[in-house]
């Protein structure tokens, strides 16, 4: 009986133990970051120990980072359903990029740091960095996502994510990209089918215009890429994205959908350089040029993509000529 009792002991005293080396070793793990996708709980990923930066610290970022996805995504959510049928667009193959090797799933939507996005992932899926000044469609035709594709599988098991930005902002800088420093043939055609004088007033108005001919529904619109709705181009309301990312906070985003893919995609973030200096300060000068009405226009034309996304349209609108 004595002998039974030691061994009871014993048993007790290595479970008791075992169960504290156990709670030790979760505590001080790294992969201490769990999220929840659709109603089945997954580890997505995690967050390593990075130089300059406690782990403690960087769990507490991402958790504050992480908690601003859940309210963009519910509110993404709400305005697809307040919308219906108006936000029901099909998904765009030719928009993706699919990188296997790490899992990764990207929905780009031009001048909204889409060329640093892609450089990144071309880098991620070739193992070296892309030389030259400009990455070409066809170097990334082979990651891009077929038509027969499974969507279903691969939006439940990817780390997928897209990236936005202001919306007026995003035309500026079209604008100045394509219009004035670029004069890309693509571009123009269309618009000297309306004006000669090439002025921010004027591409507002060509947009509008083109709007009857190329936009007359979002699920049908065929805009020049460069400014197509985000909900036309990356189907937000199809297409339950694990991220949202913002130009706004491009590095911050990268570094952690990175993390949660378990690679690194926030190095060498930078974007495409235009002349005029920084696209807001250009925003503001541009948008005091144009006609208010025509800024309430635009504002119409885009204003799913305001309301799903939480920008707002009211300095741009105070701001333009009565």
């Amino acid at each position: 009986m004595l002998f039974k009792s030691i061994q009871i002991s014993m048993f007790m005293l290595l479970l008791l133990f075992f169960i504290y080396m156990a709670m030790n070793t979760t505590k001080n793990t790294t992969m201490n970051i769990f999220l929840q996708k659709s109603s089945k709980r997954k580890m997505l990923g995690y967050l390593p120990k990075s130089s300059g930066r406690s782990n403690e610290q960087g769990n507490t970022e991402f958790a504050a980072w992480w908690d601003e996805q859940k309210k963009l995504k519910k509110n993404i959510k709400e305005v697809c359903h307040k919308y219906g049928e108006q936000a029901n667009v099909k998904i765009k193959p030719g928009c993706f990029l699919y990188i296997a090797k790490a899992n990764i799933l990207n929905c780009f939507t031009s001048k909204a740091g889409s060329s640093a996005v892609k450089r990144i992932l071309y880098e991620v899926a070739t193992g070296h960095p892309h030389e030259g000044d400009k990455l070409r469609m066809d170097e990334l035709q082979r990651f891009t996502l077929k038509k027969d594709s499974n969507k279903r599988m691969l939006n439940s098991s990817t780390i997928s994510f897209t990236l936005v930005r202001h919306p007026f902002e995003r035309l500026v800088s079209a604008f100045q990209h394509k219009m004035i420093d670029q004069k890309s043939p693509i571009e123009m055609k269309p618009f000297k089918e309306y004006f000669q004088e090439i002025t921010f007033p004027n591409f507002v108005k060509h947009i509008l215009l083109d709007q009857r001919k190329r936009c007359r529904t979002l699920s049908t619109c065929s805009f020049n890429r460069h400014w197509l709705p985000y909900i036309t181009s990356c189907s937000l309301c199809n297409f339950d994205y694990t991220a949202v990312g913002r130009l706004e906070t491009m590095q911050q985003d990268l570094l952690f959908i990175g993390q949660m893919a378990g690679t690194e995609l926030q190095k060498n973030v930078s974007t495409n350089p235009s002349s005029g200096g920084s696209t807001s300060q250009l925003a503001t000068e541009y948008f005091s040029q144009v006609e208010r009405g025509d800024v309430i226009k635009l504002y119409q034309l885009y204003k799913i993509d305001f309301d799903m996304l939480g920008y707002s349209a009211d300095d741009y609108i105070n701001m333009a000529k009565n």
